[in-house]
């Protein structure tokens, strides 16, 4: 769903071919269509997709009760938020595992991941645990770790994070700490 020139797209494409799936490719544009998405879904039996949260909210409504998501396997969601009110609609519809993951534009495809698999799992907002490779801090002002439950500013490093911003030294200097 994602254009190829999207880091998450490497994730979309092989995925599902090193599993023994296969990709199914969408006409242009219709990543954006809820009702080309639905229909693909329910028609293809679809076991993998991944889906920013705006439009996971989407299809869980448009599909209601009627059974297209069903045979949804493993379920991704980035891009944004994943809601307490949106995991709730999703667990309420769909048996499945739940994937969020955390990716800031700094870096390549994703940092950070959090899997929900059952009902007893309370949905908090968090970004969920680090990637391989990855390290994330929450710093203050002074790049001084915080104590547990205290805000700061969330640094990462390591293998995904990006080498700066492209033609920007400045920008690059200003949020790249070496």
């Amino acid at each position: 769903k994602a254009p190829v020139s999207f880091d998450i797209s490497i994730n979309e494409i092989f995925l599902p071919l090193v599993c023994g799936g296969r990709v199914l490719v969408l006409r242009p544009g219709g990543e954006g269509d809820p009702y080309l998405l639905l229909g693909v879904i329910a028609d293809q039996r679809v076991t993998f997709a991944y889906l920013v949260s705006s439009m996971l909210d989407l299809i869980l409504e448009m599909a209601g009760d009627a059974g297209g998501l069903d045979g949804l396997r493993h379920v991704w969601c980035g891009g944004e938020v994943l809601t307490p009110d949106l995991y709730e609609r999703f667990r309420s519809r769909l048996d499945t595992p739940l994937y969020h993951g955390y990716g800031p534009a700094e870096t390549t495809i994703g940092v950070s991941h959090v899997i929900y698999r059952g009902e007893a799992e309370r949905l908090s907002t968090s970004i969920g645990k680090a990637n391989p490779n990855t390290q994330l801090y929450v710093l203050d002002d002074e790049l001084r770790p915080v104590p547990f439950g205290v805000g700061g500013e969330l640094y990462v490093g390591g293998f995904l994070l990006g080498r700066g911003y492209v033609n920007a030294p400045g920008l690059t200097a200003s949020r790249f700490v070496a």
